[in-house]
């Protein structure tokens, strides 16, 4: 090749580099390849909320580029909330239609379904939380008889602080 056709056609890769050519030569920025991968898990109700004794329908799907992903498995663990899941299933995902798991809590409290799932080597997880008759839910500790003693001589100094910076009311029990 001569000096002139190199010129020539590193000034073409250049003008192409930077988009200098015809729009019908290169894909529209609207237009590009959507790889994203979306790992959902989606409850059967609105608001989460449940009571004692019903079943929470978690649905999970795994899409990329808003098509299935053939042969990807999703491991789906399920149990009460920051516990060890009560169980643990693995689906194949390659349908890219949701897969359904019902659970409920005999107790007041929070149930957790997480999915996860690897895709060209990327871990991806997806979670939801259903609350059972949470308004019931009640502490399983009671306080200590010294506490406000000790809460008080903790926060003083900080009191007299915000108290010295003219926010006296920043700090109440």
């Amino acid at each position: 090749m001569s000096a002139r056709n190199c010129r020539w056609a590193l000034l073409a890769v250049t003008l192409a580099a930077y988009g200098f050519f015809p729009a019908a030569a290169r894909p529209a920025a609207g237009q590009a390849r959507d790889s994203a991968v979306s790992l959902t898990v989606e409850l059967d109700r609105p608001d989460w909320q449940y009571r004692l004794g019903d079943t929470a329908r978690f649905r999970v799907r795994l899409i990329r580029a808003g098509k299935p992903v053939p042969g990807a498995l999703v491991q789906v663990a399920i149990g009460p909330e920051r516990m060890a899941p009560q169980r643990v299933d693995t689906v194949d995902a390659g349908s890219g239609k949701a897969t359904s798991f019902g659970a409920t809590l005999p107790a007041p409290g929070f149930l957790r379904a997480t999915a996860t799932a690897l895709v060209d080597g990327v871990t991806y997880t997806g979670m939801a939380t259903a609350a059972f008759a949470a308004e019931r839910i009640r502490t399983g500790l009671t306080m200590p008889a010294d506490f406000l003693a000790f809460w008080d001589r903790a926060s003083a100094p900080s009191a007299a602080r915000a108290g010295a910076e003219g926010d006296a009311g920043a700090l109440h029990r």
